[in-house]
């Protein structure tokens, strides 16, 4: 089981798309459409020493989920790029991503996956605050 972290429970002060009362949420994605929006923002680079830090966190069982907002219809990241290239490169083919619980419903209509108990039986939430996930 891997135990999933959040980069942050507060919103607001990390992106300027989150309002002060935004809550956090967990969709829980499909890796290769993760993947394939990733690698088309125009924030998008590769530091393999991160990339490599989070193999080492897979591999003691530890993921943080990814922190990114919907605007027009498209994925903006704030945080993890190099969370889905380690979770990609260990074969995971679901991952949790965070995000504003209003933006829920457009983050699952873009990334979200079609059965909810691939992904049911690799992730434990216990650390993350008592965050909502969604499937």
């Amino acid at each position: 089981m891997i135990q999933c972290k959040l980069f942050t429970t507060h919103l607001w002060p990390v992106d300027s798309a989150y309002d002060e009362s935004d809550e956090v949420a967990i969709v829980m994605a499909d890796i290769n459409k993760v993947d394939a929006a990733m690698k088309c923002t125009l924030r998008y680079y590769v530091n393999e020493l991160k990339i490599r830090l989070h193999t080492d966190y897979l591999e003691k069982g530890i993921f943080e989920a990814p922190l990114v907002h919907v605007r027009a219809g498209s994925i903006e990241w704030v945080e993890g790029y190099h969370q889905v290239s380690a979770a990609k490169n260990a074969g995971l083919e679901v991952i949790p991503v965070s995000t504003a619980k209003r933006m829920v419903s457009e983050l699952k209509q873009l990334v979200g996956i079609d059965d909810p108990q691939r992904a049911a039986e690799k992730f434990n939430f216990m650390e993350c605050s008592g965050v909502p996930v969604y499937y």
